[in-house]
């Protein structure tokens, strides 16, 4: 099951798989508000192979829920770090539409203060840009990320409140040195949204680190670790690229009335 809490915390939204004798996916997908009550069905994607469709935030209308239709994860697979075909649903109509340039690679997205942030190959397929749209998809500018060779993935995208900047990681991995496991390295980049700018916030560590939720005044990042048998929390401040441990356990969120 995947789900997800309007920021507001006052919704609440799920969706639950279905597998057919023949493998076949079907998801179905309920709304209601936080007490559990008024619950709705606004959604039933499928029969398809191999996908199924999942929430992944609340469109500030009040009246849009955006979606993803994610390959299905195997048993001991790890959560993948990106989106792959993101899709508006209209909570009321019930219809659907597709974002631009959807379905794309395996990238970050963010949605929040009145724009879609994604993070998309770049037109000559060298490297990544992270493009800004408003909700109606219309294009509002291309920032161009950092050129880090063997960089591969673009994931974690964390836009700030305020919609002025935006994090996420660039991460690089590669078959272990003596031929077992996978060696990972990932780097923080950090995008002036207003500016359309982007620099490479302190030097790349030795395994995936992720965003999670702007702090201190939005001058630092919580930030948690990517690979879900490892635990840790840090921060990360946003003025030198300090990253800083601060629990052994992993922060999730929090709870409020």
């Amino acid at each position: 099951m995947d789900w997800l809490v309007s920021p507001d915390a006052s919704r609440i939204a799920w969706t639950y798989i279905e597998q057919g004798a023949d493998g076949q996916l079907r998801s179905f997908t309920r709304v209601s508000d936080i007490q559990g009550d008024d619950i709705r069905d606004v959604l039933v994607d499928g029969p398809r192979p191999n996908r199924h469709a999942a929430p992944v935030a609340f469109g500030g209308d009040g009246a849009t829920l955006f979606m993803d239709n994610r390959p299905l994860l195997q048993p001991g697979e790890a959560q993948r770090a990106g989106f792959a075909h993101l899709f508006a649903l209209s909570l009321y109509e019930g219809f659907t539409r597709p974002l631009p340039d959807e379905p794309g690679c395996l990238c970050g997205a963010a949605f929040g203060a009145g724009q879609i942030l994604r993070l998309q190959l770049a037109a000559d397929l060298d490297g990544y840009e992270l493009v800004q749209r408003d909700l109606n998809g219309d294009l509002r500018g291309r920032i161009a990320a950092p050129a880090l060779p063997g960089f591969t993935a673009a994931t974690h995208l964390l836009a700030a409140p305020d919609g002025s900047r935006a994090l996420y990681t660039l991460s690089q991995q590669r078959g272990g040195s003596d031929g077992g496991g996978q060696a990972v390295r990932s780097v923080f980049v950090l995008a002036d949204l207003e500016e359309g700018s982007s620099l490479i916030l302190g030097e790349p560590v030795r395994e995936l680190l992720r965003p999670v939720s702007w702090s201190d005044g939005d001058n630092t990042v919580i930030i948690t670790s990517g690979d879900p048998l490892r635990d840790g929390t840090w921060k990360l401040d946003l003025t030198d690229g300090a990253l800083l441990r601060v629990a052994r356990a992993t922060w999730l969120g929090a709870l409020a009335n």
